[in-house]
């Protein structure tokens, strides 16, 4: 994993923690990806790092701490995508991209469920979805003359299991 500039990390985390208390342990709010390189790879900080470790990796051990004690997970460009494709679609929450240009952090993008015009290309890109669910049906004629309806949805990506009858 590449590290951040650690000149960077007094302004930044000033910057960080004027967002919303990030650094103060609120997870409300929209999850923050920060670009870097040029879209090379992405860091999320604080309590989304926290939220990502927990959600996506399943593992506290890739959060790594800056120069000034900020937690941080760095994300590769796949992961993102599937991050956000799950945070925005199944999870409902906001999502924000923040990119820095000059010596100044700035609002690149941002999602909410129904408002994805931001992310589209990640979001619905061909072949992105790494989805792979798996749903079965029976219909079964009851002794009273009415049927009964079972659906069982198994899928792999979310390690989910639905049924309903």
């Amino acid at each position: 994993l590449r590290a951040i500039s650690l000149q960077m990390d007094g302004k930044f985390k000033a910057f960080v923690e004027s967002l919303d208390g990030r650094c103060k342990g609120s997870a409300a709010g929209p999850l923050k990806f920060f670009e870097r390189k040029n879209g090379e790879y992405y860091t999320v900080h604080c309590a989304d790092a926290e939220y990502v470790a927990e959600e996506f990796y399943k593992t506290r051990d890739v959060i790594k701490n800056l120069g000034d004690g900020i937690p941080s997970v760095n994300v590769n460009q796949k992961k993102m995508a599937r991050i956000i494709r799950d945070t925005v679609l199944k999870q409902f929450r906001d999502v924000e991209l923040y990119t820095n240009e000059g010596k100044q952090w700035v609002l690149k993008k941002k999602a909410s469920p129904g408002h994805v015009e931001g992310f589209e290309d990640i979001l619905f890109a061909e072949g992105a979805s790494d989805s792979t669910a798996v749903m079965a049906a029976r219909i079964a004629s009851h002794k009273d003359g009415y049927l009964k309806l079972g659906l069982a949805v198994a899928d792999v990506s979310t390690k989910s299991f639905r049924i309903i009858e």
